[in-house]
């Protein structure tokens, strides 16, 4: 092993993640505390577990190639998405009072269009999650192989998982959310640091916003001018907007204990959502900066050959896999609770079988899938559409017509 420092940070990182999971094991019974607790939880806890799960490990890695292809398209883009997104989330909840004793956004359609539907928005659920899942193991495995040589993507992976999946499957959301509020922090002050140090990695004192101007891709006339890469943000707007609607969020408003407060949480998750896309910005807008003659293949391995040392590489490491593994165990939680509450249901064996032994089977198959799939597709943004066509069409669009009463 090359860099130890880094090694001995990621790995006290994992070590500390897997033990607040664990802490919480035997405090779950049923299937309803596994999947929302007793309805108890504060708003912060809320608020951290929505953000964590809002932001991936690869809402970076995207950052940075954005910054180099689209540039001012893509920094509205990212400001409006996590609004919207968090906004409409807001605007559902209020609607969702009789669905708030239900466990997944799957028994809520079951509960206006019947059991077929039901059953059907499951295993579209299952299917994105498994393409979900994948995307942040390919993170995952970018980051810790960027800072530890002679690890190869595989271990990374396969270790990663495992340590997902123990405290996921076996503590509930209990732990997920304590993790949740442990990981958010983590990135939270990391992603400052990097920002400030990327700023002053700049060779020579500019003027950043006219330096931006005298590139094509950030001149402000962009906005305003209708063609075909305009029409391209917002559709892809429209559709990440509605991938938002994914079951580990709708889980979030089940979570709460009235509408009231889950309209709450998604409106102070607003605020904290535009601080944390500035930050992500700015390293991005920085690392263009020194990168734009380079291109965009190598922004990322720019900002991690530049670090000032392998103890600060362990800390970016860190962030990226927290960021991951955040939105990771929360999918892994919602999906199997998906499984045990939608789809077992129908399987006339699984009846009689314990429903904390299936949800915890379940997280253990799901994260063997998304091993799998990465390992024949690394692609993010292949991976990306490929979530969007399980999961938008099958699930979000009759979750939309329920709630507004359709």
């Amino acid at each position: 092993m090359v860099y130890t420092s880094s090694l001995l940070l990621i790995s006290v990182f994992l070590l500390a993640t897997l033990s607040l999971g664990i802490y919480r094991i035997r405090t779950v019974k049923t299937l309803r505390e596994y999947a929302v607790g007793n309805q108890n939880f504060s708003t912060f806890t809320l608020v951290a577990t929505v953000l964590a799960t809002t932001f991936c490990g690869a809402t970076l890695l995207y950052d940075l190639e954005g910054a180099h292809e689209r540039g001012i398209y893509w920094i509205v883009y990212c400001l409006l998405l996590t609004t919207f997104t968090l906004k409409l989330l807001g605007v559902l909840a209020v609607r969702m009072g009789p669905f708030m004793s239900n466990l997944s956004i799957a028994e809520t359609i079951g509960q206006v269009y019947g059991p077929m539907p039901r059953l059907l928005s499951g295993i579209a659920s299952l299917a994105g999650s498994v393409t979900s899942l994948s995307i942040q193991l390919v993170v995952i495995s970018n980051a810790i192989t960027s800072c530890v040589q002679g690890v190869s993507s595989k271990q990374v992976i396969v270790a990663a998982t495992v340590v997902l999946v123990i405290y996921s499957s076996l503590g509930g959301i209990r732990s997920v959310t304590l993790t949740d509020v442990f990981q958010l922090l983590s990135f939270s002050i990391i992603l400052p640091l990097i920002a400030w140090f990327m700023f002053q990695k700049i060779d020579k004192p500019i003027d950043i916003l006219s330096f931006l101007q005298s590139q094509e891709q950030y001149q402000l006339k962009k906005l305003y001018t209708f063609d075909k890469k305009w029409f391209a943000m917002v559709l892809l707007l429209i559709t990440w907007t509605l991938d938002g609607l994914e079951p580990a969020l709708i889980q979030r408003v089940y979570m709460a204990r009235t509408v009231a407060q889950a309209k709450k949480v998604f409106n102070y998750s607003m605020l904290g959502a535009t601080v944390i896309n500035i930050f992500t910005i700015c390293i991005a807008i920085f690392v263009f900066i020194q990168t734009v003659d380079l291109g965009v293949d190598h922004a990322f391995s720019y900002m991690m050959d530049n670090l000032p040392s392998n103890a600060f590489k362990g800390l970016v490491c860190i962030a990226l896999l927290a960021m991951s593994m955040s939105s990771t165990d929360s999918e892994l939680n919602a999906n199997a609770v998906i499984f045990t509450n939608d789809i077992a249901i129908h399987v006339r064996a699984l009846s009689r079988v314990n429903p904390l032994v299936i949800a915890r089977s379940t997280s253990f198959i799901l994260g063997f899938l998304a091993i799998l799939l990465v390992q024949h597709e690394t692609n993010l943004m292949k991976l990306l559409k490929l979530s969007f066509d399980f999961y938008i069409p099958i699930a979000t669009a009759p979750f939309l017509l329920a709630i507004f009463g359709f």
